[in-house]
């Protein structure tokens, strides 16, 4: 191995530490930032936070949450789960097909179908989707993190679709 093949695969691996740092660090601060400016339009939302958080450290008799005692607060998941929904961080994936497959889709009010191919690289606008109205609603672009609790969602958590449909 020579010195300018060395040089190039260390140039390589601070480029690519350089894009996952500022990838994570990016996407989690402009989440945070939404969710803030949602929660300052919310004060029934911020309420309903702060009563779940002091219940919590008020039954276990502490001032620190743990992550696992976070995740499991109802309210503050559904304020992260419809911010992601309504400003993901990344507005389209990209993917591979991975075998021959037709992906249905409504023409009118015929119900026709398109054919992918294997291989064939795919699109997925997740932004697109998640403020679909035939998908949320008409409210589809309001943020309304009761639609993911249970007395806000008429359909049932497990019908919401996305990375959390079911969870």
């Amino acid at each position: 191995m020579t010195y300018v093949h060395l040089q190039l695969e260390k140039r390589q691996r601070v480029e690519i530490r350089s894009v996952l740092i500022f990838g994570a660090l990016d996407t989690t601060s402009a989440t945070l930032s939404r969710i803030l400016w949602q929660l300052s339009r919310r004060e029934d939302i911020q309420e309903k936070i702060r009563q779940e958080i002091q219940e919590l450290q008020n039954e276990r008799g502490i001032d620190r949450l743990s992550y696992e005692d976070l995740s499991n607060l109802p309210w503050l998941d559904a304020l992260v789960k419809e911010t992601l929904r309504l400003y993901p961080p990344v507005p389209f994936v990209r993917r591979v097909a991975t075998r021959d497959c037709a992906v249905p889709y409504m023409q009118g009010d015929e119900l026709v179908y398109v054919t992918i191919p294997k291989g064939t690289i795919v699109f997925v606008g997740i932004a697109g989707s998640n403020r679909s109205e035939q998908v949320w609603g008409p409210d589809a672009g309001e943020w309304k993190p009761e639609r993911w609790t249970e007395s806000g969602n008429s359909k049932g958590k497990e019908r919401l679709p996305g990375v959390y449909a079911g969870m």
